[in-house]
C-alpha cells in the first residue's frame, strides 16, 4: 500500500512536467487590439498592420509589400469587405457570405497544440508550441512562440514563412479605421476568370 502511495505521489508531482497535446490554444488575445506583423520567407518580405475590434467583427489589414500598399476592411456587422487602394483614392466593395468571409490575418487556428519547449524571441521569454491542423484538406503544422507572461505570439512559422508580432497594443482601435475615407471613389470589383 505504501509503495502505491509513493508511486501515486511521484506521478502527481511529475504531471505538470509531462507534455500533453491539447486542443485549447495557449494564446489569449483580447477582443480589441492592434499589432504590426513582419513576414519574411527569405525571398519575400511583407509588413502588415492589423486592427481588430469586437473579437474580429471588424478588422483592418494594412499591407505593404515591395512599396505597394493596400487595405482590407472587413465589416461582418455590415456584411461587407472593402479593398482600399490609398495611392489611387479608390476602393472596391464585396458582399460577405460565411463561405467567403476571410480569416483574420494572425487568427489563432483550431487544432491540436503541443508544447515544444521554451526559447527567447526578440528578447522575450516564450513557450514554443506546435499546432497541427487541417487547411483545405491538407495536414498543416504551424509553430508559435508565445510570450510566457502576456500569452501573445512573438513569432509564428508556417510553410517557411516567419511572422514576427511587434508593437502589440490591447486597446480599442478608432472607429474611423473601419470606414472607407469619404473622398475615395468606388470602383467595380473585377470579375474572376472562369465565371
Amino acid at each position: 500500500m505504501q509503495k502505491k502511495c509513493i508511486i501515486g505521489l511521484i506521478l502527481l508531482l511529475c504531471l505538470p512536467l509531462i507534455t500533453l497535446a491539447q486542443s485549447t490554444p495557449p494564446i489569449d488575445l483580447p477582443g480589441d487590439y492592434s499589432v504590426e506583423m513582419e513576414m519574411n520567407s527569405g525571398t519575400m518580405a511583407m509588413k502588415t498592420k492589423l486592427f481588430v475590434k469586437d473579437k474580429g467583427e471588424l478588422t483592418r489589414s494594412e499591407v505593404n509589400m515591395m512599396g505597394n500598399s493596400s487595405i482590407a476592411i472587413v465589416r461582418k456587422d455590415k456584411g461587407v469587405m472593402w479593398m482600399v487602394l490609398p495611392s489611387q483614392k479608390m476602393y472596391m466593395e464585396q458582399p460577405l457570405t460565411q463561405a467567403k468571409a476571410p480569416s483574420i490575418p494572425g487568427a489563432i487556428p483550431t487544432g491540436t497544440w503541443e508544447k515544444q519547449g521554451e526559447e527567447k524571441v526578440d528578447g522575450q521569454d516564450c513557450e514554443k508550441w506546435k499546432c497541427d491542423m487541417q487547411a483545405n484538406g491538407q495536414a498543416v503544422s504551424v509553430t508559435y512562440w508565445v510570450n510566457k507572461s502576456t500569452k501573445i505570439p512573438a513569432q509564428v512559422e508556417a510553410g517557411g514563412m516567419i511572422t514576427q508580432w511587434k508593437n502589440f497594443k490591447a486597446a480599442t482601435p478608432d472607429a474611423s479605421l473601419f470606414e472607407v475615407p469619404a473622398n475615395f471613389r468606388k470602383m467595380a470589383m473585377p470579375q474572376m476568370l472562369g465565371k
